[in-house]
């Protein structure tokens, strides 16, 4: 069984890799040209969302949220 702390930093590191692919998909949107592109860019945004919606179990929704559009700006 996981530790609390290590609990917690498995929902942080989610959030994370969300960001990650959320600059991927942005990315997409403005470049993607053939269908392979978009259904990558349509994964990314899946991946995204399954990622922040996990996090969102154990973390509060507004300090996920705000930690999540903060790194990517």
């Amino acid at each position: 069984m996981m530790s609390k702390k290590m609990e917690m930093n498995r929902y942080w590191f989610s959030v994370f890799i969300a960001t990650f692919f959320e600059v991927i998909w942005v990315l997409g949107l403005k470049y993607s040209s053939s269908i392979q592109e978009w259904i990558a860019t349509v994964l990314c945004i899946g991946i995204t969302f399954i990622l922040i919606t996990f996090a969102n179990k154990r973390l509060p929704i507004g300090t996920t949220y705000t930690v999540f559009t903060d790194i990517n700006n």
